[in-house]
């Protein structure tokens, strides 16, 4: 009876401690299809993008620009994951998993970035939107010195909040500016 009793409690400590990583990357993408959010260059305030869904296939997103990697195809899943399906080698790779801890990488493959890597979790950002908690700041590493995006922030809730770029000029940053999606 004891044991059953202890079972009990362990299966229930186990399930609540379960509780942050379910769900840990629809966190970071409450978004459905015609949402958008749009950013701008903080350095100058006049080049404006706008990453907006276009379309969804059987839970893959496309999106006509996300965080300055151009037209990509993203896959949530319940375990903290995004995937990144990529067009060039038609494979799908691992693009990071909210549930791990900082200094988890996964391969990619992105014009100058062959690897993402958690930088920071739980940080705070202000950006023109506003001010954010709970970001985790991706790096992106490899492939090119002077071009290609080689930080994102993601925040809980929102999704991409802020970009860096770099360019043979030295870097850029873009901001979330604002949202257009009523799912937030």
């Amino acid at each position: 009876m004891k044991t059953l009793k202890l079972s009990k409690k362990l299966i229930g400590v186990m399930l609540i401690s379960m509780v942050p990583a379910i769900g840990c990357a629809d966190q970071f993408f409450r978004m459905n299809v015609g949402d958008s959010l749009t950013y701008v260059n903080s350095e100058n305030n006049h080049d404006v993008i706008q990453s907006k869904i276009m379309n969804e296939n059987n839970g893959w997103y496309k999106f006509n620009q996300f965080a300055g990697l151009g037209k990509q195809w993203l896959k949530v899943n319940e375990k903290g994951q995004i995937h990144i399906w990529n067009e060039y080698d038609q494979k799908v790779n691992l693009m990071t998993d909210f549930s791990a801890g900082i200094g988890f990488s996964s391969d990619v493959k992105f014009f100058c970035a062959d690897k993402t890597v958690i930088y920071e979790k739980y940080g705070q950002l202000t950006t023109k939107a506003g001010t954010f908690d709970n970001v985790t700041h991706l790096k992106l590493t490899g492939g090119c010195y002077d071009a290609g995006v080689s930080d994102i922030w993601f925040a809980e809730a929102v999704g991409v909040v802020k970009w860096t770029e770099m360019t043979f000029t030295g870097s850029r940053n873009f901001e979330l500016l604002g949202k257009n999606n009523p799912g937030l």
